[in-house]
């Protein structure tokens, strides 16, 4: 099989793993969007955590578990959000 084409059911196959997002821990409206998105994907949001870092920056930790698709589209709307730096997905191999 070529290397770019997949299965179907690889292409959503169940992931697990991490979500780092650095964000500027006093711009205005950050945590709220934070909320609203853990919210908007809580179907593959296991939990999460966050922490001041020196300066004005702060981490949250989002530990999440789902296809591979929604891991990702939740990646890419973190990054588009004002006030955060980044947001990587690194996944867990089961």
């Amino acid at each position: 099989m070529h290397p770019d084409k997949t299965l179907p059911q690889e292409r959503n196959a169940e992931q697990q793993g991490m979500i780092t997002v650095l964000f500027e821990k006093n711009f205005r409206g950050v945590r709220p969007a934070l909320m609203n998105l853990k919210n908007e994907y809580q179907e593959i949001v296991h939990t999460s955590f966050s922490a001041p870092m020196a300066g004005d920056v702060a981490v949250e930790i989002i530990l999440v578990r789902g296809e591979d698709v929604r891991l990702k589209a939740l990646e890419r709307e973190l990054m588009e959000k004002r006030g955060i730096r980044s947001a990587r997905l690194t996944l867990i191999p089961t």
